[in-house]
């Protein structure tokens, strides 16, 4: 299937046309869910055969057994796991190990601000100066290895988002790096293999970065750092990345919905386009009022890729398609990891939500059913348990579990 210009569709339908037309989306949706789901299973049949093999955990990390690992690699889970001061980087559980642990989502276990700060960049610190002492071998894929770099690429989004909001010069700094080593994570996820030129020096120029940026700062702002990211599972990224190149899209640019769609620019970009350029929009709502902060660009008879985490309403997507198209005349295309369908019925009944086109959707990429909760009444966002994303509240207990 081929995308569609999205700038040829409505793109949100209000909630009273939900309201009149359930019949009709309870079978669209059972419909579009079978075809999701095989073109799904189609694609993850093309992945290497390591990561065919690699069980996920719903928080993007993968599931392994210490007793299966090699002697070299057992030594470097227990070098890395007791590297952070007390804080496991593997999550143990049921007697097998999981790759993000608690040092993963240091930001959600602290509540002073300072704290979560020093901590944040401390462990920063703590992964680049682990990768720069890896002995890494040509052709010789290795879990262990791949979380450490997981841990360097999800602070540097982290980072990136801070400079983007606090510092848009040092951002740009930043830009060439966290692009190299979202390419190194990626490329290394599907081939095994590392460039340790590329790999060394990406390592030493984020390394002098970071050192340089926190020696200038001013003041710090610890509370514009996320302490979550949706959509922040590799293996789904990678199938979309396939996905997209199978419906031979070239486009010239990508632009990332921030924060949801922040790393997708960079990574789509290593998986299956390399020659497009990389940039982002910020969509802020808050009340009615909408703030749209996008860098002043003109992008003429381009092929543009608009990308975020997921997708419900339309109302994000249909602000970013306005904004891009404002002074240009170009082509977009959208893609996203996630979609919502009837559990989130009560939501696109809600007073200014609504629901993307289902025309529109099924023109554009989507991967599979985003992660959250069915809500119940249009008075709430969560199910009765006051869920709303069911990864989140994973990582919650997790972090609740491992501070106690």
């Amino acid at each position: 299937m081929n995308l569609d210009n999205i700038a040829l569709y409505q793109i949100n339908l209000k909630p009273e046309w939900v309201k009149i037309n359930k019949s009709f989306l309870k079978e669209y949706f059972n419909q579009f869910n079978k075809r999701i789901s095989a073109e799904y299973k189609t694609l993850f049949a093309q992945l290497p055969t390591h990561l065919k093999n690699t069980i996920i955990d719903p928080t993007g990390g993968f599931i392994f057994d210490l007793n299966i690992l090699s002697a070299s690699e057992k030594k470097l889970f227990h070098t890395i796991n007791n590297a952070y001061f007390g804080l496991p980087f593997f999550y143990k559980k049921s007697g097998l190990y999981i790759s993000r642990g608690l040092c993963y989502y240091s930001n959600n276990s602290d509540n002073d601000d300072y704290s979560k700060w020093v901590k944040f960049f401390a462990f920063l610190d703590i992964s680049v100066e682990l990768c720069q002492s890896l002995s890494l071998k040509k052709d010789s894929f290795s879990y262990i290895t791949w979380s450490l770099i997981d841990d360097v690429r999800y602070r540097l989004i982290i980072f990136y988002e801070y400079l983007l909001c606090e510092d848009v010069l040092k951002a740009k700094l930043m830009h060439k790096n966290i692009d190299a080593w979202i390419t190194i994570f990626y490329n290394y996820a599907l081939t095994g293999i590392i460039d340790v030129n590329i790999f060394n020096k990406t390592l030493q120029n984020i390394s002098q970065f970071v050192q340089s940026y926190l020696s200038e700062m001013k003041k710090i702002q610890p509370e514009l750092l996320r302490t979550y990211k949706e959509g922040d599972n590799p293996i789904e990224v990678i199938l979309l990345g396939l996905k997209l190149k199978l419906m031979h899209l070239n486009p010239d640019l990508i632009i990332g919905i921030r924060f949801g769609g922040i790393e997708l620019p960079f990574a789509l970009k290593a998986i299956s386009f390399q020659f497009a350029g990389v940039s982002f929009i910020k969509i802020s709502k808050y009340s009615n009022q909408t703030t749209i902060k996008t860098p002043q660009i003109t992008y003429p008879g381009k092929k543009i890729l608009l990308v975020d985490d997921n997708i419900l309403t339309g109302k994000t997507l249909f602000e970013a398609t306005n904004a891009v198209l404002m002074n240009n005349n170009c082509e977009i295309y959208f893609a996203c990891i996630g979609y919502s369908n009837m559990n989130r019925y009560y939501q696109m009944t809600m007073k200014n939500h609504g629901i993307i086109n289902p025309l529109l959707l099924s023109r554009i990429c989507v991967l599979a059913q985003s992660p959250f909760t069915t809500n119940l009444s249009t008075k709430s966002y969560t199910n009765k348990q006051g869920v709303f994303d069911k990864i989140k509240m994973i990582i919650k207990k997790r972090v609740n579990k491992t501070l106690i």
